[in-house]
């Protein structure tokens, strides 16, 4: 297999999934697949109790990460976009129910969503902007509300499109209000900026372990807070209590099937162990990057062989912004937008 030399690259697309990942990743995958890569749940000898405490530590630090041990449980799943399919396929909805999105959101959430509106026959609402700010319109929002009160709210922390930073404590306080159900996609934020649990009084936030958590691919999940109701969406075998035909009634077994992927979850523990206790030193890190490739940029961007002029959207819209850079052509290329976060210009978790 041809190795590719990497160097001397400089690494733009973190927005995408994080990379290098930190070397105690690499070496702990490594480790549990070639010691420990057992079936966890199914047995009670060394290797597969081994494993089943690797998960065990991994939730304990997740839910350390965002205050949330005596207030919320874990479900892990394979990506953010399965996380965001398990929520919304496990809500009860009806054609009474009034939802409201931000315009940020990806579509992990926006089609599942479309295929739950379109069965049940409810509409989607998006939450209104500031024209010269593009951020959350909360005079107009608390209007909305007013007159169509939500019944669920979803809105994404930082937009991977824009990196707008929105004011999701916020947005969630005034659902709050209509006793709406609140679900936050924290894949762009989690292990970037703080969260905490007992203060953002979210249902649900789902979250990808690949991206600001410096984890492998196949980490994800989301938090949901205890009391909250959710119904199994995908069934399967769990290891317990198989001649019963029902899922479990217990989260997270009633909303994990299937085997557990034990290599990337152990990956995603060392990532956890580099994170916490350390995010407000990488959310300042990532910002210089930032502030100094809008410098180099300064307005000017290579495309082919040629500069053309770009216009940085953090500058267009002097809203709150993430560490990444968003620009759009202003030259006589089609219009084009990227969100390239700045991680490895210098390394932003070294």
């Amino acid at each position: 297999m041809d190795k590719e030399n990497n160097s001397k690259t400089i690494y733009l697309d973190n927005a995408a999934t994080t990379f290098p990942k930190p070397e105690s990743v690499y070496t702990e995958m490594d480790y549990v697949n070639r010691s420990l890569a057992v079936n966890t749940g199914r047995g009670s000898y060394s290797m597969a109790r081994k494993a089943t405490e690797i998960i065990d530590r991994t939730r304990e630090k997740a839910l350390k990460l965002v205050k949330g041990k005596d207030v919320a449980d874990i479900v892990l799943t394979p990506s953010a976009t399965i996380a965001m399919n398990v929520i919304i396929g496990g809500l009860d909805w009806s054609g009474a129910d009034i939802c409201y999105v931000s315009p940020f959101e990806h579509n992990a959430v926006m089609r599942p969503l479309h295929l739950i509106s379109e069965k049940y026959g409810f509409d989607l609402i998006e939450l209104p902007l500031k024209r010269e700010t593009l951020e959350i319109d909360f005079e107009k929002m608390e209007y909305m509300f007013s007159m169509n009160p939500p019944t669920k709210v979803f809105a994404t922390h930082i937009s991977n499109v824009t990196g707008y930073i929105l004011p999701v404590k916020e947005i969630t306080e005034m659902a709050k209000k209509y006793n709406s159900q609140v679900i936050i996609d924290a894949s762009q934020s989690l292990g970037l900026l703080d969260i905490n649990m007992n203060n953002l009084m979210a249902d649900f936030i789902a979250f990808a372990g690949h991206k600001n958590l410096y984890g492998p691919f196949g980490t994800s999940g989301f938090f949901v807070r205890k009391g909250t109701k959710i119904n199994p969406f995908i069934a399967g075998g769990t290891g317990s209590d198989s001649l019963n035909l029902n899922m479990p009634k217990t989260i997270p077994a009633m909303l994990e099937p299937a085997s557990s992927n034990i290599v990337a979850v152990a990956g995603m523990e060392a990532a956890l162990d580099e994170t916490i206790g350390r995010i407000s030193d990488f959310e300042a890190k990532e910002k210089e990057l930032t502030e100094k490739l809008d410098a180099m940029l300064d307005s000017k961007c290579l495309h082919g062989d040629s500069l053309v002029q770009v216009k940085l959207l953090d500058d267009m819209y002097p809203g709150a912004y993430g560490p990444g850079t968003s620009m759009r052509n202003s030259g006589t290329v089609d219009e084009c937008r990227f969100e390239k976060q700045v991680h490895k210009i210098e390394g932003a978790k070294e």
